[in-house]
């Protein structure tokens, strides 16, 4: 059970989507992705954006029509998805609804299965508890058994909580919503952060305008637990258009 949590737009959703689609694509995993964020839409436009490196979101955004060059390459990038067990579960069901279904498609699809939950905090309540911590917990709880009991691979992204959200450093372990319970329960826990998002765009000169736009691309995503291996941080670049890191 992996938990990825990090500040607005570090792009913990496009990252756990890159990692689950590598592993169908790659590890030919059956995946499920569960969002209580994103419409499916959005979702498939990050997954077509990545494999085509072509920006959907901004092109549905702007109202515009792809060239016919980028026609081609999102037409390859659909045939390749297309025989990949890759779905997108488009059903408000809490984390106990998740556990019964990973059972049936690890009974019918085999044991080589990832899920993707985006967030922890959005999924509905599990035996009407309301309260936070205990909401999430139990929600962690049943995660953990989707991971230890069915032996999948599950990644949860979670929010940060409004002391972490106003700092100007990299997340700690005890940064996300609710971070005792997913502290806890969760094998690995890591954190997204862009280390020059708060500085201020210089006013002039092109070359320190371009590197300032350079270093706005730069993610650090921090291992905080895991109970495998060692610990450490990783810098990666965000591809604003093919919306990938590489």
């Amino acid at each position: 059970l992996y938990t990825l949590y990090g500040y607005t737009s570090t792009g913990k959703t496009t990252l756990a989507l890159q990692i689950t689609e590598a592993m169908a694509s790659v590890h030919e995993y059956w995946v499920r992705v569960f969002s209580y964020e994103q419409p499916c839409r959005r979702i498939a436009a990050t997954l077509l954006s990545a494999g085509a490196s072509v920006n959907v979101h901004r092109l549905m955004s702007a109202g515009e029509l792809p060239t016919d060059d980028q026609w081609a390459t999102l037409r390859m990038v659909r045939a390749r998805h297309a025989p990949l067990n890759y779905d997108i579960v488009e059903e408000n069901v809490d984390a106990a609804g998740i556990f019964a279904r990973c059972c049936r498609w690890r009974s019918k699809l085999g044991e080589r299965g990832c899920v993707l939950v985006d967030y922890i905090q959005n999924l509905p309540p599990v035996s009407g508890i309301t309260e936070d911590v205990p909401r999430i917990n139990e929600s962690m709880r049943w995660l953990q058994r989707c991971a230890r009991d069915l032996g999948l691979l599950v990644l949860a992204i979670s929010q940060i909580n409004r002391v972490g959200g106003t700092s100007e450093r990299p997340p700690r372990l005890t940064d996300a919503l609710g971070g005792v319970a997913i502290e806890s329960r969760s094998d690995c826990v890591a954190a997204g952060y862009r280390p020059h998002i708060m500085e201020p765009c210089p006013t002039d000169g092109f070359d320190a305008i371009a590197e300032w736009k350079t270093r706005q691309l730069k993610t650090q995503v921090h291992l905080l637990k895991d109970k495998y291996g060692p610990k450490g941080m990783a810098e990666l670049t965000f591809n604003p258009a093919g919306m990938r890191f590489e």
